[in-house]
This record gives C-alpha cells, structure tokens and sequence, in this order.
C-alpha cells in the first residue's frame, strides 16, 4: 500500500481491519496463527497525529442554524463542555444542577453488541468522573 502511495493513515486502518479479521479466524479455529504478530516494529506505519482546531464562533453559529433544532441543545453542549458523545448520551436531568451550574458525568453510554442494547456503564477512569461548570444566565424577574 506504501508503494501505491497510500498515507500511514489509510495503512494503518487497513492493518487494524485486518487484524480484527485475523483474530476472529484464529479464535474461531480457521487458521493457527496471526501473521500480523510477526510484523517487525518498523514495518507499521507510525501515522502522524492529526492537528486538532477548535471551531471559530461564526462557525458553531452556522453549525447551530444548520442542524435540527432537536440536536442543538446536545451540540451546544458537546461544544461548551468538552463532553465525549457517550458522555453526552448517557446524561440524566438528575445529572444537571442548574441551579449550581454543573453538570455531573457520572456515567457513559455503551455501545450496543450482539444483540445488547446500549446502557449506562461506569465510565472506563476515575477521571472521566468529574463536574463541568458551566454558564448560567440570569434570572429575571418580573
């Protein structure tokens, strides 16, 4: 693939893939061994890590009027918070003081698996437990 010119990227998820292939054979008992463990350390594409941005506030403007008004309230808060999608999905009202200003990440969202549907897990680190301060707005009173 590397002589195609192929990017250590594209590799590298081509040799995952078939990694994940070669372990189902081997624990199914179609083939004795996994050629991919004899792959020398060089031999592995060593991807660079990819630049991250964060986007500007006229672009979360035209992300926000762009989506669903159903899914703004999870893109605002995935955006403000920093909150992973699992994280995000897994929240509860119980999880959101918003008299505080907090929202407590207590748990995550699993993926659903052979025919198990998706639940709410432990997160995988104890530091994935934590609180989020967020804005509050003003109350106002008449």
């Amino acid at each position: 693939m590397a002589g195609e010119g192929r990017a250590p990227r594209t590799i590298a998820g081509a040799l995952a893939t078939l990694g994940s292939i070669l372990r189902y054979a081997l624990r199914r008992g179609y083939i004795t061994d996994n050629p991919l463990r004899r792959l020398e350390t060089g031999e592995r594409p060593r991807p660079a890590p990819r630049a991250r941005r964060a986007l500007g506030q006229d672009e979360i403007a035209r992300l926000l009027a762009a989506c669903a008004p159903r899914y703004r309230l999870l893109i605002v808060t995935a955006l403000y918070t920093g909150m992973r999608i699992s994280e995000l999905l897994a929240l509860t009202w119980a999880d959101v003081d918003f008299g505080a200003g907090v929202i407590h990440v207590r748990a995550q969202l699993s993926r659903a698996r052979h025919g198990v549907p998706a639940r709410r897990v432990q997160p995988k680190t104890a530091a994935a437990i934590r609180d989020i301060r967020t804005l509050t707005r003003p109350t106002t009173s008449s």
